[in-house]
């Protein structure tokens, strides 16, 4: 059994029989917010069963997130290797105030410091972001330059290939219903180490950062998952995440000391030994899909190389830790 720990930052931990004692709109959303949180813990927990997983409730409010961020880097005997987040809004969305953006940004930034590597999803719903305004938009804290930022891919057509996850956005009639969150920030300009061209689709943007940084399996055959006894598969950008942390700590574990406690996402982006981006060399490249939504019929395209889709890739788990040694 893996070594699960709740921790409370100013959220209360509900058994499922106080859950049932909730009135019964807040039980649903309780329930929703349930289904969200087991299916991070159960991909991380198959994954890596003998690791110390902690899961931290906080208040989906601005002073949550701060809350939220203050208390991991003060975890204790050690900070985690990995954070994984699978909760956002657009980046320009009205609840997010400029300094709750600031605070949590400098937040992230001493995450990072920490060598700690905090996973975000970029989203699922393609590059409008469930902003109905003609013009693309990023989710964040996924476009911050301290995260590493988490796209969506799902395996189509005959034979089968992996391909950007594309599904209606919105349409939750289809099972996982959405598509990859990715494409350019308009508040966090394009960090030094992001030496990628992508152009804005939005006209007169800056060349802000990209997202995502590399992808997993978000869409179709999904992850097999149980909730409360019921076989529940699921997917989207936020079971990608947790698959790249999970990844990350097992890298961790491998390199007995090998691979020191760093941020990843810069790294990435450098050359590897033998030339290519280390982001090139350790991820099999998505080249097909795009993120279009309504309102955007375009969205970002896939490539050859690095996009605002799929990042540089899927990860090839042993090529990563043969790198980062």
């Amino acid at each position: 059994m893996p070594a699960v720990t709740p921790i409370s930052v100013g959220y209360p931990l509900l058994t499922v029989q106080q859950i049932e004692q909730l009135p019964r709109n807040e039980q649903q959303e309780v329930l929703d917010e349930s289904v969200e949180v087991m299916m991070d813990v159960e991909i991380v927990a198959a994954l890596c069963p003998a690791a110390n997983i902690s899961v931290l409730f906080a208040p989906f409010t601005q002073k949550g997130w701060i809350d939220l961020l203050n208390a991991v880097q003060a975890a204790r005997p050690t900070v985690p290797v990995a954070l994984s987040i699978s909760w956002g809004l657009a980046e320009d969305s009205q609840n997010w105030s400029h300094s709750a953006v600031r605070e949590i940004n400098l937040r992230l930034q001493a995450a990072a410091m920490q060598g700690i590597t905090v996973c975000v999803a970029s989203g699922d719903d393609g590059a409008g972001d469930q902003v109905q305004d003609g013009r693309a938009h990023v989710n964040f804290p996924a476009t911050s330059p301290f995260v590493l930022a988490v796209g969506g891919t799902m395996m189509s057509g005959t034979p089968l290939r992996e391909v950007v996850w594309w599904d209606e956005p919105g349409d939750r009639s289809v099972q996982g219903g959405g598509s990859t969150g990715g494409g350019v920030s308009t508040i966090f300009t394009r960090p030094d180490w992001q030496a990628v061209q992508v152009p804005s689709l939005n006209p007169g943007s800056i060349d802000g950062r990209v997202v995502p940084d590399v992808a997993a399996l978000a869409g179709q055959p999904f992850y097999d998952l149980i909730f409360l006894g019921q076989d529940s598969p699921n997917g989207g950008t936020s079971a990608a995440t947790p698959l790249w942390a999970a990844l990350l700590a097992r890298i961790a574990a491998a390199s007995n000391g090998a691979v020191a406690r760093r941020f990843l996402t810069p790294l990435l982006y450098a050359s590897s030994s033998d030339g290519p981006p280390v982001g090139a060399a350790g991820c099999t490249d998505i080249t097909t899909g795009d993120n279009k939504s309504p309102g955007i019929p375009g969205g970002y395209q896939a490539g050859t190389g690095y996009d605002a889709v799929s990042g540089w890739g899927t990860p090839i788990g042993t090529r990563r830790l043969q790198l980062l040694s």
